[in-house]
């Protein structure tokens, strides 16, 4: 699943050649400013069904869906 961006690890991993230069300078960039940045620290929420009746919000747990680029830096 994709994070608030929708974009998709296998998208990230089929464009690595293209990306490492800007990825890289992008995360120097965080380590000298010790900035990391608010967009990649919003999460899109989905509950996930544990067990039990469907109908019920107890028998359900969060799960938080980061950006792909947030988990790479």
């Amino acid at each position: 699943s994709t994070g608030h961006d929708d974009i998709s690890s296998s998208l990230i991993k089929s464009l690595r050649t293209e990306l490492i230069n800007p990825l890289t300078l992008i995360a120097n960039q965080m380590i000298n400013t010790s900035i990391f940045p608010d967009s990649l620290k919003i999460a899109k929420i989905k509950p996930l069904h544990k067990k039990g009746p469907i109908d019920k919000c107890a028998n359900y747990r969060p799960i938080s869906l980061l950006p792909s680029i947030s988990k790479i830096l």
